[in-house]
């Protein structure tokens, strides 16, 4: 490769958003673009064998592993936050749910100004991208794209358990949670077909890979963006212990994700101009906003131990079953093997005057062993009760001026102004209900021992203590370089980086808060969308 080598585009990241924008960009057969992923090709059969991803999220070469540091609202213990590292992103290890949040997420980020982004406006671009395999009326749902999204076929039987459960506590069952409001309780869908996971990637990248006008870089790390008199021109990378240069005639795209595209825009000189200078980064751009705004969903385990093995489990008694669903994934790609394990649950909200569910019930039929294991050995099933709009901020720092060196991920979950409606009340109302889900008749004859939380949490200051010692996340963190139009914002409506020229950032970094649910498929969306508008920017 030329050092003077140039493209129209360079896209950093190859995501869920860097596989789309790769895709959309050069279609026309003339438009060049140049795609860079840190992490080595997706290669490894665990990524593409749905149970894998119980590996793939403990998986180094493809996981970036990320930790936060210790953290004093959650007794000083560091959260793992995991990101994929491979071609397809975290696409290529997540708990593939298919899930687009509610209406009301995008018309709230229309309404904080940012033109173009409200529901009806970013529903054709949720559908665009998607093969349903089981929807197909071409209003909310449509069988045009490529990423293929499914009903499994042999859902764990706990799971019709826990939908009776919810049923008799008079929660109402829903039959489509991607229909605008997801109120309502079901089994999921999820981005796997054919017993293989779907991701961006696979969808995507593989299709299109041998274009000419396409070329794709993987175990490049990306170490700043050139800007030149207030534009964007290119990008650097180390190359044999030698610094590496790629030029964009058009636009450098940036989506690494809303951990490291603040990050690469730091150590571009772009950020806020004092945590710069900290790290003896000359300031390119100031830009206050940039790393600020991480949210997440923060969530707590309600999880019983079960004297039956129909739950997916490790044991003696299991063997033969593990065996047997083996040996049919391995000749006809089914079997629970082909599952994602978390194949069902609920949103609700904790009080009736909300506009949409602030807490979501993700149902596991697995012992979770410890906090943050999805499998151990012996037999359970869980709740994983998840906070969907946490008021806390935190942010995305510079730990030095390397890019080796990890970004400093600080959640800062729980520091929101304490109140009845505080974060860790919310959640706690959650973990409260989800309790007496699995605390219904429905569950006798599969319940046994209580283990998070014990028995013995039955005070409000005990669920504190309990939210405090045990809260996890889901792994959807957004926000870091929110769209909008205040001084924070990092981009504009159309995904432009205030104030220079040629950069954008599309990925779920962009999202001014954070969705209903998970935030793979608005992700999607914003690359659909993103596509869109960068092509209609170059026609003019």
């Amino acid at each position: 490769m030329s050092e003077a080598e140039i493209f129209d585009y360079v896209i950093v990241g190859a995501g869920t958003a860097g596989c789309i924008l790769a895709r959309r960009l050069t279609e026309d057969g003339k438009t060049n673009v140049c795609l860079i992923e840190a992490g080595p090709p997706d290669k490894n059969p665990l990524i593409h064998m749905p149970l894998g991803f119980i590996r793939m999220l403990f998986e180094p070469k493809y996981n970036w592993m990320f930790m936060s540091p210790p953290d004093p609202n959650i007794k000083n213990r560091p959260m793992f936050a995991p990101r994929g590292k491979t071609l397809g992103g975290s696409s290529s290890i997540n708990g593939m749910i298919y899930m687009r949040g509610h209406r009301r997420d995008y018309d709230e980020w229309a309404s904080l100004g940012n033109a173009g982004w409200a529901y009806d406006d970013i529903l054709p671009y949720l559908r665009k991208p998607m093969h349903n395999e089981n929807y197909n009326d071409g209003k909310v749902h449509d069988r045009n794209g490529p990423w293929h999204i499914k009903y499994l076929e042999e859902p764990n039987p706990l799971n019709h358990v826990f939908l009776q459960a919810a049923e008799s506590l008079q929660k109402k069952r829903i039959p489509d949670f991607n229909a605008g409001d997801n109120e309502g309780f079901g089994i999921y869908q999820v981005t796997i077909s054919n017993g293989r996971r779907t991701t961006a990637a696979t969808a995507f990248l593989d299709p299109i890979k041998d274009r000419a006008n396409l070329k794709i870089l993987t175990e490049v790390q990306v170490s700043r963006i050139v800007v030149e008199n207030g534009r964007a021109t290119g990008v650097e990378f180390g190359a044999n212990g030698a610094p590496r240069r790629i030029n964009a005639r058009r636009e450098v795209i940036l989506a690494a994700g809303a951990f490291q595209s603040p990050q690469v825009l730091m150590l571009s000189g772009i950020g806020d101009g004092a945590e710069l200078k900290k790290h003896g980064i000359e300031v390119t751009h100031a830009l206050r906003g940039v790393g600020k705004n991480l949210q997440d969903h923060i969530s707590c385990p309600i999880h019983f131990m079960s004297p039956r093995t129909t739950s997916y489990g490790v044991s003696f008694a299991a063997m033969p079953r593990i065996a047997w669903n083996f040996l049919r994934y391995v000749t006809t790609r089914k079997g629970f093997f082909g599952n994602n394990i978390v194949e069902s649950g609920g949103f609700i909200k904790t009080k009736p005057i909300l506009d949409r569910p602030d807490i979501q019930h993700i149902f596991v039929p697995t012992h979770q062993g410890k906090p943050g294991q999805l499998l151990a050995w012996g037999h359970g099933f869980r709740i994983t009760c998840c906070l969907l709009h946490p008021k806390s901020r935190g942010e995305v720092r510079l730990a030095s001026a390397k890019v080796s060196d990890a970004p400093v991920i600080d959640f800062k979950f729980f520091s929101d102004p304490q109140g009845p409606d505080s974060d860790i009340e919310v959640l706690i109302r959650g973990i409260k209900d989800g309790r007496r889900i699995l605390t219904a008749p429905a569950f006798d004859y599969y319940r046994g021992e209580a283990v998070w939380p014990a028995d013995n949490v039955k005070t409000d200051d005990d669920y504190r203590d309990f939210v405090r010692e045990f809260s996890s996340t889901v792994f959807h963190p957004v926000g870091t370089c929110k769209m909008g139009k205040d001084d924070m914002a990092v981009v504009d409506d159309r995904l432009r980086v205030r104030g220079l020229k040629g950069l954008r950032v599309v990925d779920a970094s962009i999202m001014p808060t954070v969705t209903t649910g998970n935030t793979n498929a608005p992700t999607m969306a914003i690359a659909e969308k993103g596509a869109d508008m960068i092509k209609a920017d170059a026609r003019g």
